[in-house]
This record gives C-alpha cells, structure tokens and sequence, in this order.
C-alpha cells in the first residue's frame, strides 16, 4: 500500500519554500492554476494534483518530476503508477520501435497519410511480423 502520497510530498516541499520565501501564490502562476489556492488544497489533500502539471509543479518546487507525476497518477487512476513503473521497459521499446518505423518510411520518402488503408494495413503487418521474429 501507497503511504507517500501527492499532498504529503508537496506540503514537505512547501516548508523548504516557505524558509527561501516562496509564496505558494507564485508556484501557483508557474505551474498554470488560474486559482492561487489550488495548491493550498493539494497540500491538504482536499484537491488531487492534475498529473498534466505534476510536471510543472514539481519544477517549481525543485523535486524529481517523475516521482510526482508517479504519485499523481496513482491517485488519480488506482494503481495506474505502478502499472506504467513496471512496464516501462516495455514502453521504451515500443516507442523505439515507433521512432524506427517513422524514420524508416522517412528514409524511403514515404507519405504514411498518402497510401491507401489497404497499404498501411500491410505496412502494419509486415513491421509487426518483423518485430515478432526479432523477438
């Protein structure tokens, strides 16, 4: 079970800006809230951190952005944190196989838009049973 969660990490964070007199208000402008006090509730827990701004506010408040988009999105989504953290070797090659096909089909000069459904379909197939056979 998760004991670290989004609103105790931030709130620690807060006390270190708090010493080096950085007011919430201003993290509040540099992460993109439209209301100052949104981070006041995600330290008290009474908001959940968008994982689309974990980002952000992690850069504000100088901490790892990973781990905080990590607790985001176990909150927002059960268990989807940990779900991403065990699989992301699996999606690191995915992708690099995606980066691969497109520099390919630009190497060839191809136009993926232009071909018919019929020739992705086949392109699709012929990648994928390349891959398998890689494997």
């Amino acid at each position: 079970m998760q004991t670290e969660t989004v609103s105790k990490v931030v709130a620690a964070r807060l006390k270190e800006c708090k010493v080096k007199k950085i007011k919430q208000a201003d993290i509040a402008v540099q992460v993109g809230f439209n209301n100052p006090n949104m981070i006041t509730h995600i330290k008290q827990g009474k908001s959940k951190l968008p994982p689309e701004k974990a980002p952000k506010l992690a850069h504000a408040l100088g901490m790892d952005e990973n781990h905080l988009l990590y607790l985001a999105l176990n909150e927002k989504w059960d268990g989807i944190g940990d779900f991403i953290y065990s699989n992301i070797d699996r999606f690191r090659e995915i992708a690099l196989i995606e980066k691969t096909f497109w520099k390919i089909l630009d190497d060839l000069n191809v136009n993926y838009d232009e071909l018919t459904e019929q020739q992705q379909k086949n392109l699709l197939f012929k990648l994928s049973e390349f891959i398998c056979k890689s494997k």
